[in-house]
């Protein structure tokens, strides 16, 4: 029977023993374990705000004294930054502007039924002669989205299966930074591919099912990465009832063995995600693949053969 004692004492000694790669790996796979998270723009404060268009009166918009008026469907509007003067004059959901072209921002302003959304964007000038703007925009988020998509599915899904192995490789032995690119090489790229995407597929559906159901699912398909990265040729049935079998009676001791890091989670949002950088997250992960291991040497072994 393992103890999170043990798991812990032994993922300390491999992480310490290969400390500046771990640190690595662990950056890599928590950014391609966490892609839905967005980043603040840092080269204009970006503002969002609503306001009611009343035909024939100015509101105040945005910044920089900005204001507009409303007159029966076409809403114009002017301001001035600290680099240059802008006019805006928005007809059924499309805007052209005149401003100085060194200005790095431009306030718009957006009818969207009834309704007008003043939003700070830094982009060129020559693209806002008669642009469509909210179809513009929900384009490059669309395209944004879809990129994420396709990345997640082809690479970052791969990359999680490599960096899984790493940490494997990375008990009793300073693993190399090639494991983490092995799943593009070994020749199974492509249905291991499908086999991640089934996986998240699943656990999206069983969290809009219910969030009890998703969490246990989730940790009921733990494994499945792990699996992949040690057998990389096993048909995805397979994988799934492998890893059902060895998380079978453990998902709660799993569980408990996550919270016992919720101490270290708030050290590193103390520090502002150093602490998580250099210590918390390749700790962690090292942990998981020590789990692993010990699942697979209790009861695997007869079910998955010889392994790495």
């Amino acid at each position: 029977m393992w103890t999170r004692e043990i798991l812990k004492r032994k993922a300390k000694a491999a992480f310490h023993a290969n400390y500046w790669r771990c640190v690595l790996v662990a950056l890599i796979l928590a950014a391609v374990t966490y892609t839905g998270s967005s980043d603040s723009d840092d080269q204009t404060e970006t503002v969002i705000s609503t306001y009611e268009t009343v035909g024939g009166t100015e509101d105040s918009l945005g910044q920089g004294g900005a204001a507009g008026q409303d007159n029966g469907g076409e809403w114009h509007g002017s301001g001035e930054d600290d680099n240059s003067t802008w006019e805006v004059i928005s007809t059924g959901g499309f805007m052209r502007t005149a401003a100085d072209m060194t200005s790095s921002a431009v306030t718009v302003s957006v009818p969207l039924t009834g309704r007008a959304v003043t939003v700070n964007l830094p982009f060129a000038r020559t693209f806002l002669n008669w642009l469509p703007v909210p179809s513009v925009l929900f384009a490059l988020l669309s395209g944004y989205v879809v990129l994420m998509l396709l990345l997640r599915i082809f690479v970052f899904n791969t990359l999680e299966i490599g960096c899984d192995r790493f940490f494997m490789l990375n008990d009793g032995e300073q693993a190399s930074l090639r494991e983490i690119i092995e799943g593009f090489k070994n020749g199974y790229w492509t249905k291991n591919c499908l086999i991640m995407l089934w996986r998240d597929v699943k656990l999206v559906l069983w969290t809009l099912l219910l969030v009890i159901p998703g969490i246990v699912k989730t940790y009921e398909y733990r494994m499945v990465p792990f699996i992949l990265a040690e057998h990389p040729d096993m048909p995805s049935a397979e994988a799934f009832t492998a890893s059902r079998e060895m998380m079978y009676g453990e998902k709660w001791n799993a569980f408990v063995l996550d919270l016992s890091f919720i101490l270290w989670h708030l050290l590193s949002a103390v520090t502002l995600g150093l602490a998580g950088i250099f210590y918390v997250s390749p700790y962690k992960y090292q942990t998981d693949a020590e789990l692993y291991l010990e699942l697979r040497s209790r009861g695997g072994a007869a079910y998955f053969g010889e392994g790495l």
